[in-house]
């Protein structure tokens, strides 16, 4: 992109992540597109992470760094969106690598067709090697959301003043991103995926998605019955066939869900009663 004339800004929030933190930092100070701020927020980290933040912004003045008690990340995220100086604002995670051509890449496709709201495609690394081909087109996306999230968090990009007056909620835990896209979905926000890779995704066990899976789970449950009832309302009769198309895939979305807990809850019973006929063979003993 050979115009840089656009400022914008890398929101990137923070917590221990002493392991992943100097390759995520290193991939967006080494962008092809180079005029924005790097916005870090250290949630109040306890590992040396704000050692390795304050070592880069001495080398590069683009990096601000903004230090809070450990608040959770949508609390970071709101209060880095509210000193965001960017007209466009990227998230970053600090354990995962952004693509050198990922901001010039997603700003373009952003601008010439009219994106108020971008994600990309993302491939795995780590645990897995996958590669994320999330839905492309608006309406697709929208679509999407009856039953999943349907972008890669870290891979976003937004117009500034979209972000700045709806911000994260924290109503969903674990969910916050999948909250922001149903809320942006209902306010005629325009959405797209580049479909191209445009992030390196790191899969560990310390992850959210790992840790806090079923708490995740149910939180985007509630979500997808919000979206559900906000959308239904805008069908016409003539969309009635649609709309009960979509309430089927969405019951049995459920439906898989309640099985993979009735799965789960089955395999903890079974490994109580393994651990009590344990101990009651060393007592009888």
């Amino acid at each position: 992109m050979k115009n840089q004339s656009i400022f914008v800004t890398i929101l990137m929030p923070v917590f221990n992540s002493e392991s992943f933190l100097i390759d995520a930092i290193e991939s967006i100070l080494n962008q092809s597109y180079s005029n924005f701020e790097f916005l870090i927020v250290n949630d109040g980290s306890t590992d040396n992470s704000l050692r390795i933040l304050n070592k880069f912004k001495k080398k590069d003045n683009r990096i601000t760094i903004l230090n809070q008690k450990n608040l959770g990340i949508e609390n970071a995220l709101n209060n880095g969106i509210s000193i965001s100086k960017g007209e466009y604002i990227f998230r970053m995670d600090s354990d995962d690598i952004s693509a050198s051509d990922r901001i010039e890449s997603q700003l373009k496709f952003m601008i010439s067709n009219h994106i108020d709201v971008c994600g990309s495609w993302a491939k795995c690394f780590g645990a897995s090697s996958k590669i994320i081909k999330t839905n492309v087109s608006h309406k697709n996306i929208k679509t999407a959301m009856f039953f999943h999230s349907p972008f890669v968090h870290p891979t976003m990009s937004f117009k500034a003043n979209v972000l700045k007056k709806y911000k994260y909620s924290n109503a969903f835990s674990h969910a916050e991103d999948y909250y922001l896209w149903i809320r942006l979905a209902t306010n005629k926000i325009v959405f797209g995926n580049l479909p191209k890779v445009c992030l390196y995704y790191r899969v560990h066990n310390n992850q959210v998605s790992f840790k806090e899976r079923k708490t995740q789970e149910l939180s985007a449950s509630n979500i997808r019955m919000i979206y559900y009832k906000s959308v239904s309302d805008h069908f016409s009769r003539k969309n009635k066939k649609l709309m009960f198309f979509y309430l089927g895939k969405y019951l049995l979305l459920e439906i898989n869900i309640l099985l993979y807990i009735a799965y789960y809850l089955k395999s903890v019973i079974k490994k109580l009663y393994l651990k009590i006929l344990e101990l009651c063979n060393k007592i009888s003993m």
